[in-house]
């Protein structure tokens, strides 16, 4: 199936779920389905996505009302937000849009070109891995705290943490040091979370990093200090020997008050252009 088709898929079988009110395990199977497409497309989606999961989940495990309008909630977000958005963005017609749903950003490079184009023209080297899942601790910590509380026990102890990756948050790059420059694409968080578990000795053993958070227009820096910030906490707990060197912020636009508090926590900003790159702070 094209990623049109899936998308719109996903859209109409979430939406007779919420008409239907349909029980959680029902919201739980298409929303790790939904998973799936966003994984196997490299997509970029908000949170929203890991919130409904979580959520739809803790319903299922322990059924409450008020877990369920936030199940609801998120779920009618994600609609709305996100898959709403990237087929409105590629011109699919949809039932009675509402403009106020859809805000446009103006940006001359969209947030994966900025990406992209920072690795070709940087002038940084090394080993560059896109998206890069941190929480892992957070994962473990509490897959076995709902291990305790008994259910699931059908599932693995890999396949029961890995219904908890939802609570995983992404770096945009992490750039690690090295002789050789290669790009790895987005790695399926159950495969980082398996080596974060499983192999003995620390995946950024003795490396030095650095974090970078990746946005497509000014409006975005706030959020992007505040995410930069929590992912070298969250990064440095999941990876205890790593060095981070320097975290940072590319982006194609910048706004003064933006660039003040970069210089204020100690956060690098590079401007990004399809022809150039340049370190603002």
């Amino acid at each position: 199936m094209d990623l049109i088709s899936a998308l719109k898929s996903h859209r109409d079988n979430l939406l007779k779920l919420i008409r239907k009110d349909a029980p959680s395990n029902r919201f739980l199977e298409e929303l790790m389905r939904l998973r799936e497409t966003v994984l196997n497309f490299n997509l970029k989606f908000s949170d929203r996505l890991d919130w409904a999961l979580f959520f739809a989940l803790s319903d299922y495990q322990h059924p409450s009302r008020s877990t369920r309008n936030l199940v609801i909630r998120y779920v009618y977000d994600l609609i709305k937000e996100d898959i709403d958005n990237l087929l409105y963005s590629r011109q699919v017609v949809l039932p009675k849009p509402k403009p106020s749903d859809f805000p446009v950003y103006e940006s001359h490079l969209s947030e994966r070109e900025v990406v992209d184009c920072f690795i070709q023209k940087s002038g940084l080297s090394g080993l560059w891995f896109k998206e890069f899942p941190v929480g892992l601790k957070k994962v473990d910590e509490v897959a076995n705290e709902e291990r305790r509380k008994g259910g699931f026990e059908w599932l693995s102890e890999e396949k029961f943490r890995n219904l908890f990756l939802g609570i995983c948050k992404h770096v945009d790059l992490v750039l690690v040091e090295s002789n050789i420059n290669k790009v790895y694409e987005r790695i399926p968080e159950k495969d980082i979370l398996l080596l974060w578990k499983n192999y003995p000795p620390d995946l950024f053993a003795g490396k030095t990093v650095t974090l970078i958070e990746a946005k497509a227009s000014a409006d975005k820096l706030d959020e992007a200090i505040s995410q930069i910030l929590e992912y070298k906490e969250l990064f440095q707990q999941d990876w205890k020997t790593a060095k981070i060197k320097n975290i940072g912020i590319i982006c194609s636009s910048w706004s003064t008050k933006a660039l003040n508090e970069c210089k204020k926590h100690n956060i690098k900003a590079w401007d990004v252009t399809c022809k150039e790159v340049q370190e603002l702070a």
